[in-house]
């Protein structure tokens, strides 16, 4: 797996998954409720671009990332979760959501370090 999305549709949640093989790269979504694939596509991998896969065994947990973020952010609440690795670092996104505003929270997901990318 590459990257792991969790985020609202409508009213329920759904899971959008990414991952690749030797030869394809995939695409799935999942009703985070039922567990029923909702939707999923396949292409080519394209060997031109890096592929990093997401090592589950030391992530943090969605739960640490959403405890992390809301402290961060002083107020709000996590909607969207995103754990990818980007370009060798693997990574959390949280959308906290306080009213209309919207702020998104990266950790680093390993040491738990919040990163800036000002």
């Amino acid at each position: 797996m590459t990257e792991i999305t969790l985020e609202p549709k409508g009213n329920r949640y759904q899971y959008q998954i990414d991952g690749f093989d030797k030869e394809q790269e995939y695409t799935a979504v999942i009703n985070a409720k039922t567990g029923k694939i909702r939707w999923s596509h396949s292409t080519k991998l394209d060997h031109d671009d890096k592929y990093y896969s997401l090592d589950l065994d030391k992530t943090i947990s969605r739960q640490d990332a959403t405890k992390l973020a809301e402290n961060e952010t002083k107020q709000g609440k996590a909607q969207r979760w995103k754990l990818e690795n980007d370009n060798g670092q693997q990574t959390w996104e949280v959308d906290v959501i306080d009213g209309h505003h919207t702020t998104e929270v990266k950790i680093n997901a390993l040491t738990k370090d919040i990163i800036n990318d000002n």
